[in-house]
């Protein structure tokens, strides 16, 4: 539902969604980082802060990112972000030529949930998060 509200740019609703899946899921930092993230869509970057600086008061952390891959009967697993798999340099440098194929095809990243880096590292966050994932978390 929080997703739906960042993708639809509702912040009326996700306020009042996060209420009740704030008592439902007191310590899931995912769903503090989702709201701070939908405001950050919205340009309110006073709160969005505001709920980053709650779960830091709070002892509230967001699990990274997590794909598992099931290839040959082998799983592999891949962090949001992390370089700790043996072929992770083989992996990313193949993500940038997917990277620039999209870009040819029209793609742009959407940015604007990013503060406070610069344009190129704000794109270079977002394809490297999740493999291209549009939630670009706040931080």
């Amino acid at each position: 539902m929080l997703g739906a509200c960042r993708i639809h740019n509702n912040l009326a609703f996700a306020k009042k969604a996060t209420k009740k899946v704030f008592e439902l899921f007191p310590d899931d930092g995912g769903y503090h980082v989702l709201l701070a993230n939908i405001y950050a869509t919205d340009a309110k970057w006073d709160k969005a802060a505001s709920v980053t600086n709650s779960m830091d008061r709070t002892g509230i952390r967001k699990t990274p990112g997590c794909s598992l891959v099931d290839l040959r009967n082998e799983i592999h697993t891949f962090y949001s972000g992390s370089t700790s798999h043996p072929q992770s340099r083989r992996i990313y440098s193949y993500l940038e030529t997917l990277i620039d194929k999209i870009k040819v095809a029209g793609y742009t990243a959407e940015t604007n949930s990013i503060n406070d880096v610069e344009a190129d590292v704000q794109e270079k966050l977002l394809n490297t998060h999740n493999g291209m994932c549009s939630c670009g978390d706040y931080w």
